[in-house]
């Protein structure tokens, strides 16, 4: 059995652990290497968030959302994804308050095999615009 002398060691063991856990990343159906999926699937935004209140978005984030730009600018313009993904995922799901609205949308970018998006999608129907940044 390891034995953590410290508590910043046990910390960093957590962290190790959680963020290969989000390894595993993909949960959509058929992920080919340019991040297209044949079949979308979307996380419960009931069960499955860790961020369950999700986040208002800056419209001009949202804006600047484009396929090709990697986990380190999407992570500079959206933040932390909202459930359980770990930078190593293929997929990162976020929970947006659309402002000035009731309406919450889900969004979802699936990576390619460079951590680039290489696809945009948004749920329900009506937050098709959250994808396209409008």
């Amino acid at each position: 059995m390891i034995e953590f002398k410290t508590s910043s060691m046990r910390i960093a063991a957590v962290a190790v652990v959680l963020g290969l856990a989000g390894c595993a990343g993909t949960v959509s159906k058929g992920v080919d290497d340019q991040g297209q999926a044949k079949e979308i699937i979307f996380p419960d935004p009931v069960k499955q968030p860790t961020q369950p209140e999700g986040s208002y978005p800056n419209t001009e984030s949202l804006r600047n959302l484009r396929v090709g730009l990697t986990k380190t600018q999407v992570f500079q313009l959206m933040g932390t994804p909202h459930f359980t993904e770990g930078f190593g995922a293929r997929e990162w799901d976020y929970l947006l308050h659309m402002q000035g609205t009731n309406v919450v949308c889900q969004l979802k970018l699936i990576y390619d095999k460079q951590a680039q998006i290489g696809s945009i999608y948004s749920k329900p129907e009506g937050c098709s615009t959250v994808a396209a940044g409008k």
